[in-house]
């Protein structure tokens, strides 16, 4: 049989979506274990979630050298001895921090889990913060702020959040040199009692998780009663009171300036939330966006422009973010808002409409491609207290969606005048 090589196959839209699912085990301590026993490997991550996000913190960076500094040392063991004893047995080990959420993730085979689960609960339990840990801690990341602060795009990013929901805000993320010299170990210990050793905490299992390894995890983790933890501070999503719209970030003889244009938006349980993603998706959010096809590839005046929609647990915002030659930042600004109005004003095409309704099925099942992957969307489900039902409805809402919904959602939303303007470089 000779192939026929020049006849494309035909393309066929999904119609069934049968998403990779979690399982979850309840343990007698209230633990909760999800799981996604798939695959051939004999290869399984660990991920133990807490709620220790950055949210949490009474101070900058509280959140961060807590978590970054949890494998530095036990009442039992060196942080060389933790480091040796994971890598021994074929372990990785990293923690991870979230605005919402604190990480230690482990990957690892299978057959090691018995030996690796009591040092992880060690970690998680008794870990000691030594003060040289926590002094090295300081000097290293404010060197490396130092060096950060000193690009435009760093500068632009560390202001961001701050600019969007105010200094007050627990989701605010500006950092300043002097924040570091600020920590106290005595704070950090303070820090970790409070979410690490009590507070939430939930167990994700990926890869090869048969039913001895949830037996196994339950028998280690399972027998601590732990304390409920919140924010010490109230969260809103609105916007700061005194409405300035506008941060310029100089920095002298920058070749480059970083734009960052954005606004509290609503989340991903609001009912327009679909239409808005698939707005989204047009204006900046894949490759062949309009963003991208103008700035970058008529213009040439970027590398990479995008937009996007970021939800936490308690607030949302969209933005647009990219950094161009310091002469050609009005004339960004001006085709960026062309395009915003462009899709204010014009309805989109029924061409562009079906190319981005496959994109996006195409993306949002790749997203489910393989247990890790499944993991993460249903980690992110739980985060925002969501459930299966939000991918089911966003892929049949894509599937509906026309022209006139775009429109409706661009001027709803995305009025260009409303959107926070932050603009580090040459200004």
């Amino acid at each position: 049989m000779i192939l026929d090589r020049k006849t494309p196959p035909k393309i066929k839209a999904a119609e069934k979506y049968d998403f990779l699912k979690a399982a979850t085990k309840t343990c007698s301590n209230g633990l909760l274990i999800h799981s996604i026993n798939h695959g051939e490997q004999e290869v399984i991550r660990l991920q133990f979630v807490l709620d220790a996000g950055s949210v949490y913190q009474s101070k900058p960076l509280l959140a961060a050298a807590t978590n970054q500094l949890l494998l530095e040392g036990t009442l039992k063991r060196s942080s060389q001895e933790i480091a040796n004893y994971f890598e021994n047995r074929g372990a990785f080990v990293q923690t991870e921090l979230e605005a919402d959420k604190g990480l230690l993730n482990v990957y690892c085979l299978t057959k090691n889990l018995a030996e690796l689960l009591p040092v992880i609960h060690e970690v998680l339990y008794t870990a000691n913060f030594p003060e040289e840990e926590v002094e090295s801690f300081r000097s290293i990341q404010k060197q490396n702020f130092m060096v950060n602060s000193q690009k435009v795009s760093f500068m632009a990013k560390n202001s961001f959040l701050t600019a969007l929901f105010g200094e007050d805000n627990p989701y605010a993320s500006k950092v300043v040199a002097e924040d570091y010299d600020k920590i106290s170990r005595d704070e950090i210990v303070d820090f970790y009692t409070r979410y690490y050793k009590n507070g939430k905490l939930s167990i994700f299992a990926s890869g090869k998780v048969e039913a001895e390894t949830l037996d196994l995890l339950e028998r280690v983790f399972g027998k601590e009663e732990r304390k409920e933890s919140i924010p010490l501070k109230a969260i809103s999503s609105e916007e700061p009171k005194d409405g300035q719209k506008e941060f310029l970030l100089p920095k002298a003889n920058a070749l480059q300036s970083a734009i960052r244009l954005g606004k509290p938006i609503i989340s991903k349980h609001h009912p327009d939330f679909p239409a808005l993603f698939f707005t989204n998706t047009i204006l900046g959010g894949y490759f062949g966006s309009r963003l991208m096809s103008n700035i970058r590839e008529d213009k040439g005046y970027t590398y990479g422009i995008g937009s996007g929609l970021v939800s936490y647990r308690s607030a949302a915002y969209f933005l647009i973010s990219t950094e161009v030659g310091a002469e050609l930042t009005q004339a960004t600004l001006q085709e960026i808002e062309k395009e915003v109005k462009l899709l204010q004003t014009a309805l989109v095409g029924e061409r562009e409409l079906s190319l981005v309704k496959n994109y996006l099925r195409g993306s949002i099942l790749k997203n489910f491609d393989g247990a890790f992957a499944a993991m993460d969307r249903f980690r992110s489900l739980e985060t925002l207290e969501l459930d299966y039902n939000y991918y089911t409805q966003l892929m049949s809402e894509i599937q509906k969606i026309e022209a006139d919904k775009v429109q409706e959602m661009a001027k709803k939303y995305l009025e260009f005048e409303s959107f926070i303007k932050i603009i580090a470089g040459k200004v």
